[in-house]
Parts: structure tokens; sequence; C-alpha cells
């Protein structure tokens, strides 16, 4: 792979790292969460291919196949299916981005 291909492929993952982990502080919705987190280890799956396909390492390769299979496949149905099976929709009280009280608006 050429150089500025490496590089763009590099930052277009780094940078999916960085807006899903905004989404997931963000989001209240489990099955929204979960999404975000299958997408976040699908890009990390790809920083881990990139890094490996970039350094002709077999190792690495290895560890972007288990990332993805873990990541986008294991981990979100054994979410999904927590998740159904208790009947949560939402955080019960969101630690890291807690709402206010009053959830009228105000004008």
């Amino acid at each position: 792979m050429s150089d500025a291909l490496v590089s763009q492929l590099l930052a277009t993952t780094t940078g999916m790292l960085l807006v899903t982990a905004v989404l997931q502080v963000w989001r209240q919705s489990l099955s929204a969460s979960i999404r975000v987190l299958a997408v976040q280890g699908a890009a990390l799956a790809g920083l881990v291919a990139t890094l490996g396909i970039e350094h002709g390492d077999a190792e690495v390769l290895l560890v972007a196949v288990l990332v993805l299979a873990m990541k986008v496949v294991a981990i979100p149905w054994a979410l999904s299916r927590t998740a159904a099976a208790s009947g949560a929709v939402r955080e019960e009280a969101p630690l890291v981005n807690p709402r206010p009280p009053c959830s009228g608006r105000r004008r």
C-alpha cells in the first residue's frame, strides 16, 4: 500500500474511534449504544488490519480478525440478548451524562 493510503486509513479509523467514543457517552439508549460499540469494534479492527498489512505481519492480521469477531459480532450479540432478556431500554441511572431532574424544556 502507498504511504498516502495508509495515512488516510489510519486517520479515518482513528477518527471513527474518537467519534464512537463521544457517541457512547452521549447515547443513553442501550440498543443504540450496542450498535455504536459494534461500529467502534469495526474501526479498531480496521486500524489493526491496516497496521498488519502495512508491516506484513500475519499475527497482527490475526489479531484484527479476532477483534472483528469479538467486538463486532460476539460482544454486541451477547449484550443484545442480555438487554432483551432484562427488558432494559435505557440506562437506569446515567453516570457520565446525567439528565436534569426536570425533563421539560425552558424557553
